[in-house]
């Protein structure tokens, strides 16, 4: 746990990489990024009930990470008791200071020095998690909305019509670049799915700059441990092309999706796609 070493966020719309960033920061050998938290944001919102005059209240916050926020945390596979035996540390302090301590141990039990998160959600819980966490950078991935929504109309938990996807698509992108604006590039980086694809060696070095890490080219052969990373998924299923190497052209909405169906999605995020420099059709 190091609150002046960097902590970083992959956040960004469902089914636009952010699984791809997790593989591949997972496998350098210093980084371990664990199944989406989801605690963060929902805890966080409760961080004064954990605080006190003392210090952390441990069994409130343990109780809510074991419990009703436990979602994610409960894919990690640390027992409560490990977690208490962290948290008993008399330098944990606060909600933020007991975040860190959870996100090392995963990290260690990895053999891991440095850890980050990914959840998508949190595109939306950027300003505030960043007040939580000074430390914080966020890198926002960002894929073109008709893929997305190619992609979501095709997983098992998604009821959305082509419609709600371009709605939901154009408030999360845009959710996240207002935050950026507010944060500022030292802590808030854009990346393109589709560039990440085209170039992978030279926008991870980008972002490993960005996040205080050195390059290493294991990250580049993440496909190589897919099945390890793919099993803490809660739809493994949706998430196969995790196998495969950066490749181009798995899904393209010009020639996946109907000429109606790209009229439709242009009516409600023309704006959103020209601002990202996507074209319109």
């Amino acid at each position: 746990m190091n609150a002046n070493q960097v902590f970083p966020f992959f956040v960004g719309c469902h089914r636009s990489g952010t699984t791809l960033l997790r593989a591949m920061f997972d496998s350098h050998p210093q980084m371990s990024v664990p199944f989406e938290s989801y605690f963060v944001s929902s805890m966080g919102a409760l961080r004064q009930t954990y605080d006190s005059a003392y210090g952390l209240h441990v069994d409130r916050f343990l109780d809510d990470l074991c419990g009703p926020h436990g979602i994610g945390f409960r894919r990690w596979q640390l027992s409560p008791d490990e977690v208490r035996e962290v948290l008993s540390d008399r330098s944990i302090q606060t909600f933020a200071d007991g975040v860190r301590a959870v996100f090392a141990l995963y990290a260690a039990k990895h053999g891991k020095l440095r850890y980050a998160d990914k959840t998508p959600d949190y595109i939306f819980s950027i300003v505030d998690i960043s007040e939580m966490f000074p430390e914080a950078r966020f890198v926002h991935i960002v894929r073109d909305g008709r893929d997305v929504a190619l992609s979501m109309l095709e997983v098992p938990w998604a009821s959305e019509t082509l419609a709600q996807v371009a709605v939901f698509w154009s408030a999360s992108v845009g959710s996240g670049r207002r935050a950026g604006r507010w944060l500022g590039s030292e802590r808030y980086r854009e990346l393109r799915y589709e560039d990440l694809i085209a170039n992978p060696e030279q926008e991870l070095a980008t972002l490993c700059e960005f996040v205080g890490l050195e390059f290493d080219r294991a990250m580049l052969l993440y496909y190589m441990r897919a099945g390890e990373l793919v099993a803490s998924c809660r739809y493994p299923e949706a998430h196969t092309r995790v196998f495969l190497p950066p490749t181009r052209g798995l899904r393209d909405w010009r020639t996946d999706m109907s000429k109606s169906d790209r009229a439709a999605f242009n009516v409600i995020a023309r704006d959103i796609l020209v601002e990202f420099g996507y074209d319109p059709d």
